[in-house]
């Protein structure tokens, strides 16, 4: 199995950082480093593994209409 396309998405990743780095202040880059380490450190980073069932949920719309996904 290969993986180009997380290794691609790395490198998107990657540029987009390093971008971010050079375009904005530096408390802003902070404050963002920091969500996501509190992202990471929670239990909700973690994710579903291959194959899982997701848990039913519901979306609502821009237009108010709910929609269920069961």
């Amino acid at each position: 199995m290969e993986n180009r396309p997380l290794a691609s998405l790395q490198t998107e990743l990657d540029r987009a950082t390093a971008q971010m780095e050079q375009n904005l202040p530096a408390d802003m880059v902070k404050m963002f480093e920091q969500s996501i380490q509190q992202v990471k450190a929670s239990a909700g980073a973690a994710g579903l593994k291959a194959g899982a069932q997701a848990p039913d949920f519901s979306l609502t719309d821009p237009k108010r209409c709910q929609h269920d996904f069961v």
